[in-house]
């Protein structure tokens, strides 16, 4: 079953990330599919942390990609 979330906030390689339903595990990876006009792709973040507020912090496996989502 899929989880979906909505990014609220990212800080270099940190991505927090709201779910409405459960929170994922720790350690659990999410994988985020950009699909715009300017760029197609994927990122792969970490679950390292449950913030409360149905929150969780991630750590993305590459500072590079994760630069990419601000710029959209």
């Amino acid at each position: 079953m899929k989880n979906k979330g909505i990014i609220k906030q990212i800080i270099g390689p940190v991505v927090d990330v709201y779910f409405e339903n459960n929170l994922p595990d720790i350690n659990t990876a999410l994988i985020i599919e950009a699909d715009t006009d300017a760029k197609r792709g994927r990122v792969v973040l970490e679950v390292s942390q449950h913030l409360g507020l149905s929150r969780a912090r991630c750590i993305s496996r590459s500072e590079e990609h994760t630069s990419e989502l601000q710029s959209h």
